[in-house]
């Protein structure tokens, strides 16, 4: 079985909509990346720090959202990503995504495990 845990962070200063949270991960390479976690909707999500179009981190100052702090935005190029799912909705990258994660949390400490999301295959 492959482990997908990719870090454990601790999300209990995550309390209001749009609330941001960088964290640092090994890829599946071994190389060093970064993420971020979310409150979208009263629900934590966390995505990969990197736009899908020209591989540059999303954030700018530590933070991922628009100007109107309705989307996540690239500051580089102007791609625009749905927070509920990651999908681009305008930009270069449209019909793709940035990459996003599984959370997992423990109530009871705060903490957050963040996990790579398994593909799902038909055959």
């Amino acid at each position: 079985m492959i482990d997908r845990t990719l870090t454990t962070v601790d999300v209990s200063s995550l309390r209001e909509e749009r609330d941001t949270l960088h964290f640092e991960y090994r890829g599946p390479f071994g190389e060093e990346s970064t993420g971020f976690v979310i409150v979208w909707k009263g629900q934590l999500r966390a995505y990969r720090n990197l736009c899908p179009h020209w591989s540059v981190p999303l954030d700018q100052d530590g933070d991922v959202f628009g100007p109107r702090k309705r989307q996540l935005f690239c500051p580089h190029h102007g791609a625009r990503f749905d927070p509920e799912s990651g999908r681009c909705t305008i930009g270069p990258p449209r019909g793709s995504g940035i990459e996003a994660f599984d959370v997992e949390l423990d109530a009871d400490t705060g903490a957050a495990t963040i996990l790579r999301r398994v593909a799902k295959l038909s055959f």
